[in-house]
């Protein structure tokens, strides 16, 4: 949208060039004079010419430059925003990448051996059926924040 707002001010830059000429009328024009039983008409072409003696329209060009480096600037700064917050997306991508390589190589092998090994001590006789209960849920807790 700011590409339009540039455009759009650009013709109104161009168009206030010729600001001079507003109030720039032109037509037919007839007078008539009724004197002492004259009745005279005159007709002829009328063209009323503002004379800019002070004013040649500067402050509205003034205006509409400020106009166009205001928009350029907000142009700038929404392109900014948005190289922004595609790197930080990208950075929270790659740390998200990261985080479940990280569960998928070291994480879950961790938990299975933990659970091989509540299997083993319980089948041995070594402790109760709770270890390897916590393991085995741990495990599927991990395998289920994997996916």
């Amino acid at each position: 949208a700011r590409m339009w707002d540039l455009r759009a001010l650009g013709v109104e830059f161009r168009q206030a060039r010729w600001d001079v000429l507003a109030g720039t009328e032109g037509g037919v024009n007839a007078e008539g004079t009724a004197e002492a039983g004259a009745d005279d008409w005159t007709l002829g072409p009328a063209l009323v010419v503002p004379l800019p003696i002070l004013d040649w329209g500067q402050a509205k060009r003034d205006l509409i430059s400020a106009r166009q480096l205001e928009t350029a600037h907000k142009l700038t700064d929404a392109r900014r925003q948005v190289v922004e917050e595609v790197r930080r997306s990208h950075a929270a991508y790659r740390a998200a990448v990261d985080a479940r390589k990280r569960v998928r190589d070291e994480l879950i092998p961790l938990l299975e051996r933990r659970r091989s090994e509540a299997e083993s001590q319980y089948r041995a006789g070594q402790s109760d059926i709770i270890p390897l209960i916590l393991a085995d849920q741990d495990l599927q807790t991990a395998r289920a924040k994997l996916i």
